[in-house]
C-alpha cells in the first residue's frame, strides 16, 4: 500500500481560512481558492488573498459600485490605477446622485469621446498625443461643443486626482479660443426669429396638421419658449403644480436657480388645453429631442426656419429692449439664470411688477 508523502519542511505553511462570519467585509466570502470573492449574477469577482483584508476592502470599495450596476471592472494594473474606461464609469456613478439626468447624459457623451481615443490607457498615461487624436475626431463640431467637452474632461481629470492621487494630464488640452466662439456666434445672429415669423409659427400651431388633426399641446409648446425662455428640457419637466396665480414659480432643474415666469393670457389658455397626464406634467414628453422633432415639422408647415432654442434667444433679445428699471435682473429670474455677484444671496424678494413688465414687453413685440 502506497504511503502519503511527507510535506517538505522548507515549504511555506498554507494560510488558514478566516473564520466565518466576516462582518467587516460585508458581502465578501473567503473562497477555498484563497481569495476574498463576491458572487454576483453568476460571476465571481476576486478582491485579493485572505491575509490582505485591508487591500480587499479597498478594492471592493472602488469596484463594488460598478459590479452592482452589472458592469465588469477591468483588471487593475500593479500600480492600482484603473484605465480611462473604468475611471469614467466610476466618475459617472459618483456624480449620479448630485446632478440631473440631462447633465449626466452630457457628461456621458463628452467622456465617451475621450474613451473612444484612449479608453484602454491607464489614467496616468493620457497626454498630449491623445489630445491630438481628440482634435482630429472633433473636426466638424462647433467650438462651443468642443469647449463643453473639454470642460467636462477637465472636471473628470480633477476628480481622478482627488480619487486616485493621479489623473490624466490635461494641461495640454487647450480650450477653443474666445475669438473662435465669437466667430461661430456671429453666424448664429441671423437665426434670431423676427416677430412676424414667430406669429406664423403660432398660427401654424393652432391649425390642423397634415393628418387634419389639431395637436392640443403644440401651441403651449411654442408659447412657453417665447413667453419665458423655456428650452426643450425645461418643457419636458414642467409640472402644473408649480403654476400659481398665472405665474410659474419653481427652481430650475439645471441650475437650481429661482425661476418665476408670469404667463401671458394666451399661454394660460394653451396650457389649459393640454391633455392631463398622470404625474401632472404639462406635456407628455420625456425626451427633449421629441420637442425638436415636433418643432421641425411645425416650422416646415409654417414656412419658417425656427428651432426651440431660437425662441429662447428671441425672448432674451427682446427682453433686453425693456427700459423698466431692474429689467435685466427680472429677465434672469424669468429665464432661470443664476444672478451674478453677491446679489443672488442678498435679494430675498423681487417685485412681480418688474417680471410682468418684462414679459409684457416681449408680448407687445411678438404679438403686437
Amino acid at each position: 500500500m502506497a504511503t502519503k508523502p511527507e510535506k517538505r519542511a522548507d515549504l511555506a505553511p498554507t494560510p488558514s481560512r478566516p473564520a466565518w462570519p466576516y462582518p467587516e467585509l460585508c458581502r465578501l466570502i473567503a473562497h477555498a481558492n484563497g481569495q476574498w470573492v463576491f458572487n454576483y449574477r453568476g460571476t465571481r469577482f476576486s478582491f485579493g488573498p485572505w491575509d490582505d483584508v485591508v487591500g480587499a476592502l479597498k478594492r471592493a470599495e472602488h469596484e463594488m459600485p460598478l459590479i452592482l450596476l452589472g458592469k465588469h471592472p477591468r483588471q487593475e494594473t500593479r500600480r492600482g490605477l484603473p484605465n480611462v474606461e473604468t475611471a469614467i464609469d466610476l466618475f459617472l456613478t459618483s456624480r449620479e446622485p448630485d446632478v440631473v439626468a440631462t447633465t449626466l447624459d452630457g457628461y456621458r457623451v463628452a467622456l465617451a469621446r475621450l474613451a473612444s481615443v484612449c479608453g484602454r490607457k491607464r489614467i496616468d498615461k493620457v497626454g498630449a498625443e491623445d489630445y491630438d487624436q481628440l482634435k482630429q475626431a472633433a473636426k466638424g463640431r462647433s467650438p462651443i461643443t468642443r469647449r463643453i467637452d473639454l470642460v467636462i474632461i477637465r472636471m473628470f481629470a480633477k476628480w481622478c486626482v482627488k480619487r486616485f492621487g493621479v489623473g490624466p494630464d490635461v494641461d495640454s488640452f487647450e480650450l477653443p479660443t474666445a475669438i473662435a466662439i465669437r466667430r461661430q456666434r456671429a453666424g448664429l445672429d441671423e437665426r434670431l426669429p423676427e416677430p412676424g415669423e414667430v406669429r406664423k409659427l403660432i398660427e401654424a400651431a393652432k391649425a390642423k396638421n397634415r393628418r387634419h388633426r389639431v395637436e392640443p399641446d403644440l401651441l403651449a409648446l411654442v408659447l412657453l419658449p417665447i413667453n419665458g425662455g423655456y428650452g426643450p428640457t425645461d418643457l419636458c419637466v414642467l409640472n402644473r403644480s408649480v403654476i400659481r396665480d398665472n405665474i410659474i414659480d419653481h427652481r430650475r432643474n439645471k441650475t437650481y436657480a429661482l425661476r418665476r415666469c408670469p404667463l401671458w393670457p394666451e399661454t394660460i389658455e394653451a396650457i389649459a388645453a393640454c391633455p392631463h397626464t398622470a404625474n401632472g406634467d404639462v406635456f407628455n414628453i420625456n425626451d427633449p429631442k421629441v420637442v425638436g422633432r415636433r418643432f421641425k415639422r411645425l416650422a416646415q408647415r409654417a414656412g419658417v426656419d425656427i428651432r426651440p432654442y431660437d425662441l429662447r434667444y428671441a425672448f432674451s433679445t427682446y427682453a433686453e429692449e425693456c427700459i423698466t428699471p431692474g429689467a435685466d435682473h427680472a429677465k434672469r429670474i424669468v429665464m432661470g439664470h443664476v444672478i451674478d455677484g453677491v446679489s443672488e444671496g442678498y435679494v430675498r424678494r423681487f417685485p412681480d411688477a418688474k417680471l410682468w413688465a418684462v414679459v409684457n414687453h416681449v408680448r407687445s413685440v411678438v404679438l403686437g
